[in-house]
């Protein structure tokens, strides 16, 4: 989980702080202009270093689009990093005025995150006081990749699409990948954008999860969606052989649980926690 935070906190914080150079550029100023000003807005409000290696242009409009490649984010108190060969991004600025960060479209590709064991959660976690709060129309990222500081591949997302056809249609997940060389893939639908800051219902969320021989569904809703807030999600984890997953255990049959997540991401409470295993060898 704090290898998934590293990565998103470098991720938001670069379209954070682009989005907040783009809300106020001159109109006199060139690329080159944009793309100092980015350098210096990341090493003025984060515990990261920028440089771009490769292409940077800025399509200036209300819906603004940033896109650059050969990125390269290293953090101040490390020697952990974050590459990307390819960058883009297309926002609204108006919604900025409201600490909203309505991004149309976003593309990632080819993006490799070198973590440090020593790494402290403080060099990402200091972006946040500067965050908007992302909101996401459509996103694809691909090739991603984790890898921890002797080397070795911790994760790697192969594809993430996030998409609706339109703000008030639920935005569907798909996305594969692998954890420790095993395949996992994911799915499903979270609520219509116009409904995420809507006061009056909760927030729907509903996904599904297989990695190998684990399956797990989540279902429920969030009452404050922007600050992971409010959350009540049910929880069912299927494994039809424990033996496949768990080889060190001297128990074979299928496994069956579920638990209920409230509370906030931040600081979630389990409860009705349930757990069945049946030895189909006894049936």
């Amino acid at each position: 989980m704090r290898i998934i935070k590293i990565f998103l906190f470098s991720l938001i914080g670069m379209i954070a702080v682009a989005s907040a150079v783009l809300a106020y550029i001159l109109s006199s100023y060139d690329h080159q202009d944009y793309q100092q000003l980015l350098i210096n807005a990341v090493d003025k409000l984060s515990g990261y270093t920028l440089s771009i290696n490769g292409s940077f242009a800025l399509q200036r409009s209300a819906s603004p689009v940033l896109s650059a490649s050969g990125i390269e984010l290293h953090s101040k108190m490390d020697e952990s990093s974050v590459h990307i060969d390819h960058f883009r991004m297309q926002l609204t600025l108006a919604p900025l005025l409201d600490n909203t960060l309505l991004i149309n479209d976003l593309l990632v590709e080819n993006m490799r995150v070198d973590l440090q064991a020593s790494e402290a959660p403080e060099s990402s976690a200091s972006l946040l006081s500067y965050f908007p709060v992302p909101v996401i129309e459509h996103a694809v990222l691909s090739h991603v990749h984790f890898v921890s500081e002797p080397g070795e591949q911790l994760y790697r997302l192969d594809k993430l699409v996030i998409a609706a056809e339109n703000r008030q249609a639920p935005l569907n997940i798909h996305g594969a990948g692998t954890v420790k060389e095993r395949a996992f893939k994911v799915s499903g639908q979270l609520g219509p954008l116009a409904d995420m800051f809507a006061q009056d219902k909760p927030y729907p969320a509903h996904l599904t999860a297989h990695w190998e021989h684990i399956q797990l569904s989540i279902d429920g809703t969030l009452a404050d969606p922007a600050n992971s807030e409010g959350i009540s999600l049910m929880a069912k984890l299927n494994i039809p052989e424990i033996a496949e997953v768990v080889a060190s255990v001297p128990l074979k049959g299928q496994v069956q649980g579920g638990f209920h997540v409230s509370g906030s991401f931040a600081e979630p409470a389990l409860s009705d926690i349930t757990l069945v295993w049946t030895d189909r060898s006894q049936v």
